[in-house]
């Protein structure tokens, strides 16, 4: 007679040998965890290796992931804050606040200095560094530089932390790529203003016929504007830009 045990322990369909273990067990109820969680945020994530550290950094980086749109739109506050590079680089030279000056209109906002301005770019791109970190922790090299985004994501930090080192250690450069970079990551970190670009992308197909259509009306009246108002007519004297 067999005992109670081994009637239990007896497998009773062909997918119970792949739950024989309590590890593989853990291991699919983790997957069965992730995928829930990805369908409540409705997005798609690469989840971790099952390692202890992969595991760690995927939860940090959960955590991480709701305040990174907030940490990209601080990162590209800053370009609104800060001092122009040129004005800086007037000043170093002897040529005055040019920036105050009434030749260079300008709107009357608070100006960050140099150290807070620093400060405040290098701790957003230690913030959005540390978000690509965990995730390389987490994936694995193979899968984190397989994905385009993620390579988009690195090499854009790359760029950045390169003008930051540079502006900051050249006393003759007069520009800055960080504008620019700023509104990248801005896009890459933000899933509202993606889904507003892919709105737009499948939008400008069918836009563009109109556009041509106006684009051509323009142009013809124009030409046609040439042909009836010489420069030599009253017309052509009051609006010479034909």
């Amino acid at each position: 007679m067999k005992s109670a045990d081994a009637t239990m322990a007896a497998p009773k369909t062909l997918r119970e040998p792949l739950l024989s273990t309590d590890e593989t067990r853990a291991r699919r109820l983790e997957e069965a965890c992730y995928f829930i969680h990805d369908a409540m945020d409705g997005v798609m994530r690469a989840h971790p290796r099952h390692t202890k550290f992969a595991r760690l950094a995927y939860s940090l980086d959960l955590a991480l992931v709701p305040w990174l749109p907030l940490v990209a739109l601080a990162y590209l506050a800053v370009t609104i804050f800060e001092e122009p590079l040129w004005c800086v680089r007037a000043r170093q030279a002897g040529h005055g606040e040019l920036c105050s000056s009434p030749l260079y209109p300008s709107f009357q906002i608070p100006i960050l200095p140099l150290p807070l301005n620093l400060a405040a770019e290098a701790a957003c791109l230690g913030v959005l560094s540390i978000d690509a970190l965990l995730l390389l922790v987490s994936q694995g090299a193979a899968a984190f530089f397989g994905s385009a985004r993620q390579r988009s994501v690195v090499a854009l930090l790359v760029l950045a932390i390169a003008d930051l080192v540079y502006a900051y250690t050249t006393p003759t450069e007069w520009w800055r790529a960080a504008p620019y970079i700023r509104a990248a990551l801005m896009v890459a970190h933000s899933p509202a203003v993606q889904q507003e670009l892919a709105v737009g992308r499948r939008i400008v197909p069918h836009f563009a016929a109109v556009a041509a259509l106006i684009v051509i009306f323009v142009a013809f009246a124009a030409w046609t504007a040439t042909l009836l108002f010489l420069p030599s007519s009253p017309e052509g004297e009051i609006l010479p830009d034909f």
